[in-house]
C-alpha cells in the first residue's frame, strides 16, 4: 500500500516593535518571535481523500535549530472531538528552525511522520505547510529460507534390449547413475502402454501388452525435487504373436494325347505342378496339374500329397464320347 500524504499548515508569525523589550502578554515580545502552528484535523478526525477516515488523539512537536540550547518540544492532545491541533510557542529568536511533526493514530496501525525547515524574520509572517506522510501499521510478514548446494545425479548408462516383441513377451531394460556426492540414487522407469516388473529398480523388465509403438523412460534423482533429474527416453514396437504361411505355387498339366481306336483314343495328362508351403503356420500346398485328355477322351488327374507340396498326380486320359477332359487337383497342408 502506498504511504498516503497528508498536509498539516502551520502559520509562523514574528513582530519587533520600536521600543525596547517590554511586557508581553498576547503581544509579541520585541526581541523575539512567536510560533503558531494550527493542524488541519477536524473532530480530531484527519481526512484523507484516498483512504478511509484516521482517528488521531496526540500530534507531537519538536523545534531544534542554532539559537536554541535544545530542542523544543511537546505534544497537541486532540483526544477532545472539539479541540484543534494548534499550538504557540513564545521567545524564538531570528534564525533558521526545523519542525518535526508526529501522529498516531487511535488504533495504532497508522503513524504519520513530517518536517520542515523554517526562517523566522523580525516583522514578517511566514506561511509555511508540512507534509505529513501516513503509512499504515506492519501488513507485510518475512521468510526465511536456507538454501543449499547440490550436485545432481547424472545418468551414465542405458539400455533396452530389444526394441521390438511380442504380446506377453518381454524386453530387459536396464540403467547405471553415478553422483559425485555419494547421495542415495532413486530410479523410475516409466511406459505409456506396457508394464515394468519394478519401476524402481536399476535394472528390470518390460512386458508388452498392447499392439503399437511405446515408449519407455528411465529417469534419476538424488533427492527427488523436479530440477534436479536425468532422464532418458526410448521407442520401442509390441506386435501380434502369430506368423502366416505362404501361399504354395500352382502348376497346370500337360495336355493328354489323342487316342486312335475303335472306342475313342486314350489321353495322358500331364504332370502336375509341386506347391511349396510358406514359413510359419499352416502352409497351403501347391494346385495339381489338370490334364487334358485325347479328342473325345476324358482326363482324371491323380491326388497331390506331402506336407511340402508334392508332386501332382499323374491324369491318364480315358476314351469317352465327345467328352472335354478337365482334371483339378488341390493341396491344403495344416
Amino acid at each position: 500500500m502506498p504511504n498516503r500524504g497528508l498536509t498539516l499548515t502551520w502559520m509562523l508569525g514574528g513582530a519587533l516593535l520600536m521600543a525596547g523589550c517590554g511586557d508581553s502578554s498576547s503581544q509579541v515580545d520585541e526581541c523575539s518571535s512567536a510560533l503558531r502552528i494550527d493542524l488541519d484535523i477536524v473532530n480530531n478526525v484527519v481526512i484523507d481523500v484516498e483512504s478511509p477516515e484516521v482517528v488521531i488523539n496526540e500530534v507531537l512537536w519538536e523545534i531544534s535549530g542554532p539559537t536554541l540550547d535544545e530542542p523544543k518540544k511537546g505534544k497537541i492532545d486532540t483526544s477532545d472531538p472539539k479541540a484543534t491541533a494548534s499550538v504557540e510557542v513564545y521567545g524564538l529568536l531570528p534564525g533558521n528552525y526545523e519542525i518535526d511533526l508526529e501522529a498516531d493514530s487511535k488504533d495504532g496501525e497508522t503513524t504519520c511522520r513530517g518536517s520542515a525547515s523554517f526562517d523566522v524574520k523580525v516583522g514578517v509572517a511566514t506561511e509555511l505547510a508540512v507534509l505529513l506522510r501516513c503509512s499504515p501499521g506492519k501488513h507485510f510478514g518475512k521468510l526465511d529460507a536456507d538454501g543449499w548446494f547440490n550436485v545432481c545425479t547424472e545418468l551414465t548408462w542405458a539400455i533396452v534390449a530389444p526394441l521390438q516383441t511380442s504380446i506377453g513377451n518381454a524386453i530387459i531394460v536396464s540403467s547405471v547413475a553415478e553422483d559425485d556426492e555419494g547421495h542415495d540414487i532413486e530410479y523410475s522407469w516409466t511406459a505409456l502402454n506396457g508394464s515394468l516388473l519394478d519401476p524402481s529398480a536399476a535394472a528390470t523388465i518390460y512386458t508388452c501388452e498392447k499392439t503399437g509403438s511405446d515408449t519407455i523412460t528411465i529417469s534419476v534423482s538424488d533427492d527427488g525435487s523436479d530440477y534436479c533429474v536425468d532422464s532418458w527416453s526410448v521407442p520401442v514396437e509390441c506386435v501380434e504373436d502369430n506368423g502366416t504361411g505362404g501361399t504354395g505355387g500352382g502348376a497346370t498339366g500337360g495336355s493328354g494325347g489323342s487316342g486312335t481306336g475303335g472306342a475313342g483314343g486314350n489321353g495322358t495328362g500331364g504332370v502336375g505342378g509341386n506347391g511349396t508351403g510358406g514359413t510359419g503356420g499352416g502352409a497351403t500346398g501347391g494346385v495339381g496339374g489338370n490334364g487334358t485328355g485325347g479328342t473325345g477322351g476324358n482326363g482324371t488327374g491323380g491326388t497331390g500329397g506331402g506336407v511340402t507340396g508334392g508332386v501332382g498326380g499323374n491324369g491318364t486320359g480315358t476314351g469317352g464320347t465327345d467328352g472335354n477332359p478337365e482334371c483339378i487337383v488341390s493341396l491344403t497342408v495344416n
